[in-house]
């Protein structure tokens, strides 16, 4: 485990990115190989499945994993940097330390696997991490997941001022900015920009997930210590109310295919109930280490390689069509070929690859964060480069 220099290592963190890892694991297993099973054909967005009740609705809208990782991400860097200042270029060189060594990897091998769209400009948008701009180079299975590594990366660049926001003028400032982007993209509704895509694959729709990440750890900071007992039993209703959410999106709203008007709400919806699970979660298992919670702290430790690598040994399942029907109900027979047959190459291939590709360069890490404290001279900060 390679922990970061920046915060002290809270294993719910971990957990919870183990979680989300597995959730986004299935959703896709189940998505690919169910429809197979139950209709005879490939997927098709167009045929969107209905919940029959909340923890079926977690499975058929799993894109939600997507979501909590965007607030753990807001979450997580302002536990790290609450009430200091920020070394900017040092704060990006972790930030490309993390996610760039595994994505160039990835990039690689999808450039020699299938070449037929590489361009020059199409490679420089991919690894200038603007994959989710038209015109990048893409190579599916291999590069599916890389827009979402494009959204994180464009709210790394914001961060640092975000920080210095939330600093100055508390959760007015980060309000502010909420309903700036709310009106960015209400304009964007007038002039006939697809919801759907909007709020989902791009930093104007996901702004205020990490925004609410980042209120969320401004409560954890300053209420934990005086409201654990109460957070600690707030986090199962809080987890339930969220599923029942899902429900409703998926039967109200036809489910993520949809487009809509008020799914440029959505994901402020969706981001405060996760907001909201992660404080309570965090509190309630600060002093879980065993069992399962082991199981999803070394998941977490190694997610960013299971949400990269993932889809590409779903889509290999699907063609090879390694199918288990052990039950005659298509439905569970898909998750339990996600279980058997996908779930075991994934763990072991993102646990090589988070050894030999993550992790030399996670450990080369350094500290970021300017203490907030009196006595720090010019010299020393400018001697560390610009700073936020």
């Amino acid at each position: 485990m390679s922990s970061s220099p920046n915060r002290r290592y809270l294993p719910a963190i971990d957990h919870l990115r183990g979680g989300a890892a597995l959730l986004i694991v299935f959703y896709h297993g189940w998505w690919l190989i169910a429809p197979h099973l139950l209709h005879g054909r490939a997927f098709d967005p167009g045929k969107w499945e209905e919940a029959s009740n909340p923890l079926w609705a977690l499975l058929i809208e799993g894109h939600t994993a997507v979501s909590l990782f965007m607030v753990l991400s807001g979450f997580i860097f302002t536990v790290g940097t609450w009430g200091s200042r920020i070394y900017y270029w040092r704060f990006m060189r972790n930030r490309l330390l993390r996610i760039y060594p595994l994505f160039i990897a990835i990039t690689v091998i999808a450039a020699v696997a299938d070449p037929r769209n590489l361009t020059l400009a199409g490679v420089a948008k991919t690894l200038l991490l603007c994959t989710n701009c038209d015109g990048a180079f893409g190579a599916a299975p291999y590069t599916s997941m890389f827009w979402t590594v494009a959204v994180e990366f464009q709210f790394y660049v914001l961060f640092p001022l975000l920080l210095v926001i939330l600093n100055r003028w508390g959760l007015t400032g980060l309000g502010l900015v909420a309903g700036a982007f709310l009106v960015i993209r209400l304009v964007m509704l007038l002039h006939g920009s697809n919801m759907r895509d909007l709020a989902y694959e791009t930093l104007p729709g996901r702004i205020e997930q990490f925004l609410l990440g980042m209120v969320a750890a401004r409560i954890y900071l300053t209420r934990a210590a005086v409201y654990r007992r109460r957070l600690s039993l707030w986090a199962a209703p809080i987890l339930a109310a969220q599923l029942c959410l899902l429900f409703a999106f998926n039967r109200v709203g036809g489910g993520w295919p949809t487009v809509v008007w008020w799914k440029l709400l959505w994901p402020m919806v969706e981001g405060a109930g996760w907001a909201g699970f992660i404080v309570c979660y965090t509190v309630a298992a600060h002093s879980a280490r065993n069992g399962i919670w082991r199981g999803l702290q070394a998941l977490g430790t190694i997610s960013y390689s299971v949400y990269l690598l993932h889809f590409v040994v779903v889509v290999a399942v699907v063609r090879a069509g390694l199918f288990m029907t052990l039950t005659g109900d298509g439905a569970i027979d898909a998750l339990i070929t996600t279980f058997v047959v996908v779930v075991p190459p994934v763990l072991i291939l993102s646990a090589i690859s988070y050894r030999l590709v993550e992790r030399p360069f996670l450990d080369l890490r350094k500290t970021y964060v300017i203490p907030a404290r009196e006595g720090l001279s010019e010299h020393h900060l400018q001697a560390a480069g610009p700073q936020v």
